[in-house]
Parts: C-alpha cells; sequence; structure tokens
C-alpha cells in the first residue's frame, strides 16, 4: 500500500502594509510620502526633537504619510518604487 504525501509550502507575503500616520504621528525618521498629494518629505533625526523649534512645518497637505524606507536619503529611484507598492503616484 502507498501512501500519498503533501508537501506543504509556504509562501512569504510580497510586501507588508505600511501604516499610514498622520503628520503628528511621525517619530521616526525616514522618508515618507503623503498619500494626498506624493510629495516626498525627507526627515532626519534632528528634524524630530522634540521641544525644539520645528525644522519646517507643512500646511496644504493634509496626509496621511507613509513610511517608504528608514533612511531618509533614499535612492529617488528607490522610493518612486516604494510608491508604486502603495499605488502613490510621486510627485518627486
Amino acid at each position: 500500500m502507498s501512501t500519498v504525501e503533501k508537501a506543504v509550502t509556504t509562501v512569504a507575503p510580497a510586501a507588508t502594509a505600511r501604516s499610514r500616520l498622520s503628520w503628528e504621528d511621525i517619530a521616526l525618521p525616514g522618508a515618507y510620502v503623503s498619500v494626498q498629494s506624493g510629495k516626498l518629505f525627507r526627515i532626519t533625526e534632528n528634524a524630530l526633537v522634540r521641544g525644539a523649534s520645528p525644522a519646517f512645518m507643512v500646511q496644504g497637505d493634509g496626509g496621511p504619510y507613509i513610511r517608504l524606507d528608514a533612511n531618509p536619503y533614499v535612492h529617488n529611484e528607490k522610493a518612486r518604487l516604494l510608491c508604486a507598492e502603495e499605488n502613490i503616484s510621486p510627485e518627486f
């Protein structure tokens, strides 16, 4: 009598869903893109120092924002590819 063996394969998800953040919720340095406008924001550690004078302010772009990469200086081409994964039209 022969037995049938079933091979089990696991498939890793293609990409993890990046969480959408409001401007006030950004707490880590990195490259962020506005879902609404497609603009790229490069936020360094110095820009996130609490209590310091703001490095910049954003007006007229209500977000939400997605962190594309932990490196604020990620190459533009890589950032555009990451935008495509999120179905965002980059404007940079």
